[in-house]
């Protein structure tokens, strides 16, 4: 699973590659491409939204969107609720560190719209890229958000501006033990999806 991000007269660039499916955009339109065994979506299988097929292959159109550049800062986590009571600060300070590192490398992170069990990124269901993150002292994390002009992506970008959702981590997080009792320590984080309040 590869993916690319770059900017070319102000302009976004974005590609995925990936042994069963993958996808371009270049001046914000573009195709995207993915075998047969993933299925169709539900707008394929009701034909609503055209496709060709080549071989074991389908191959859809993915038309410009003039909001497709636009991108928001948004609050990821706040690391001070309840919900993350024991929290280890320093670990989340350096996934997030982490994170940046590979998002100057390939561009952006992608994040999906639900919340995956699974540690890893489908590229047939992502729905935002995340850049630019900033871990504030009282333990907010934020980045600047685009959502995609994907089914996916439109369905999250409506959701999450309405307030039926908010962004997730995906994460894996091991607990250790101090003299103290226990303390939550995040391990890896792989990244931010849209999941139900």
């Amino acid at each position: 699973m590869k993916y690319f991000y770059k900017n070319i007269l102000n302009l976004s660039y974005y590609k995925s590659t990936h042994k069963k499916c993958g996808w371009f955009r270049l001046f914000g339109i573009g195709l995207k491409w993915k075998h047969i065994n993933n299925g169709l979506t539900f707008s394929e299988r009701n034909k609503y939204k055209k496709y060709l097929r080549i071989g074991n292959w389908i191959i859809s159109y993915l038309p410009y969107s003039s909001v497709y550049n636009k991108s928001t800062n948004y609050l990821l986590t706040d690391f001070n609720t309840e919900r993350w009571e024991g929290i280890n600060i320093e670990s989340v300070y350096k996934q997030v560190k982490k994170l940046n590192e590979k998002i100057n490398k390939h561009g952006c992170l992608f994040g999906e719209l639900g919340h995956p069990t699974r540690f890893d990124i489908s590229f047939s269901n992502i729905s935002h890229s995340i850049k630019n993150l900033t871990f504030e002292e009282d333990g907010k994390v934020y980045g600047d958000v685009e959502f995609l002009d994907t089914e996916d992506g439109k369905i999250a970008k409506d959701l999450i501006n309405n307030k039926s959702c908010r962004f997730g981590i995906r994460s894996t997080v091991a607990s250790e033990q101090y003299k103290d009792g226990g303390e939550i320590v995040i391990s890896s984080i792989l990244t931010w999806d849209v999941i139900g309040c």
